[in-house]
């Protein structure tokens, strides 16, 4: 009963999630076509704030997300060689938040640290990401540090991360609460600084899943020190040229080449967003609504590139894409892109073992769309120039309205969820 009902609320969430990314793929759609308008400066401002706060959004959604899939024990860790030098620095790389408070924000790389490894760069820079957005949140002025180097525990060499800020520091009373769900220091810090208490439980669960350990040490009104400990795995495969990596989602997006598309999609927003998107990378384009239209369409025109809706009537993409990749030789290895609002990491494997090459979520981020069309081509179809100053990209400052108050909401939702499943039936519900 226990692992049904644990399937019951990972299932609902996955829907829910599609669902609200759906209209919120409009959102932000078409907030980023105003931002390319000649709009006064005032407007401009009211759109970033809107872009900000439905970004803010995004990450309440992608926390719930992943804490439930947590809880159920599915969460999966994604092993990989990549460039670990690459990865700190990009992700550094993505608080302008910092100079913006006139924080110094430092890196400390240890002798001899290692280039590259084995392991999943996307959840250890979830981790980063989510200790120096901290940092940064609750520090008014002085420095956050982060450092990483070698250490030797009792079961071999590990890799020790750590992240100190001149902050407002923690209770020592508060301490071992830090790292439960939807827990901060008071509700004092709710108030001012804003977020669901759900970041830290989710850094908990994910070093221990990756094989380490995670603490911290504060003095209230000092600063704190936030670390972590991860097994090092030597990475064995070249790691020439690409990083793994996509751009921070602001960097402006450059078309070295344009492309011969089609897009399966059958809803109209999103249709609008894709197609706007698409001109302003300078690609040629058309629209088919389902994947029956999409196989059809492929056979009878040469194209370069798929991008294909994963939810469509009569045949879904993944379907789609088995029947294209059944197809004669010279139409079976057409590029395809999965441009979807189904964001969980399971689902994304179904895809590309369905046969598509790439996954890029809804809402729609031009830059990881970019990256995406470039992953399935196989080439440099687009650059990318990261642009200072720009639109927040780290929840480094958290300053939208969009999280105050959610602590509770977030709680409540998932209370809810598990009053359902405890009158759930054994049959598995339909998406």
């Amino acid at each position: 009963m226990a692992d049904a009902a644990n399937r019951m609320k990972s299932e609902f969430l996955a829907t829910m999630s599609h669902e609200i990314r759906t209209p919120m793929t409009g959102v932000m759609g078409f907030v980023d076509v105003l931002l390319e308008q000649d709009i006064p400066g005032s407007s401009r401002a009211i759109v970033e704030k809107i872009k900000d706060s439905t970004q803010s959004l995004l990450r309440i959604i992608n926390d719930v997300l992943d804490i439930s899939k947590l809880e159920a024990g599915k969460m999966e860790i994604d092993y990989v060689d990549f460039r670990l030098r690459s990865l700190i620095d990009e992700t550094i790389g993505q608080f302008d938040g910092a100079a913006r408070k006139n924080l110094a924000l430092e890196l400390k790389l240890g002798e001899d640290f290692p280039e590259t490894m084995h392991g999943d760069p996307t959840r250890l820079k979830q981790v980063l990401v989510n200790l120096i957005g901290n940092a940064v949140k609750f520090t008014r002025k002085g420095r956050v540090s982060v450092e990483a180097k070698w250490h030797e525990t009792a079961g071999g060499r590990a890799l020790l991360f750590s992240v100190s800020d001149t902050g407002i520091g923690i209770a020592a009373e508060t301490i071992p609460k830090l790292f439960t769900d939807f827990t901060q220091a008071d509700t004092s810090i709710t108030r001012e600084f804003e977020g669901t208490g759900l970041g830290l439980a989710i850094c908990k669960q994910l070093v221990n899943l990756m094989g380490g350990e995670i603490g911290v040490e504060s003095e209230h009104g000092e600063g704190s020190t936030f670390w972590f400990t991860l097994p090092y795995r030597e990475a064995t495969s070249r790691l020439d040229g690409d990083t793994g990596f996509k751009p921070s989602q602001n960097a402006r997006v450059g078309t070295n080449r344009p492309l011969s598309i089609l897009v399966a999609e059958d809803n109209e927003v999103n249709r609008m967003i894709i197609s706007q998107t698409l001109e302003t990378f300078g690609h040629h384009f058309d629209f088919v609504g389902d994947g029956a239209a999409a196989v059809a369409a492929h056979e009878a025109k040469t194209y370069d590139l798929i991008i294909m809706d994963v939810r469509m009537p009569h045949v879904s993409g993944p379907d789609a894409t088995r029947i294209i990749r059944g197809l004669a030789p010279e139409k079976q290895s057409i590029p395809i892109v999965a441009l979807t609002a189904d964001a969980m990491v399971e689902h994304r494997k179904a895809y590309l073992e369905a046969g598509m090459n790439a996954v890029a979520t809804k809402p729609i981020n031009r830059a990881e769309l970019a990256s995406a069309i470039n992953t399935a081509m196989a080439e440099t179809i687009h650059s990318f120039e990261e642009q200072a100053g720009s639109t927040k990209t780290a929840n480094a400052e958290m300053d939208t309205a969009g999280e105050s108050g959610m602590s509770t909401a977030v709680a409540d939702f998932l209370s809810e969820i598990d009053n359902l499943n405890d009158d759930s039936r054994s049959d598995d519900p339909k998406s």
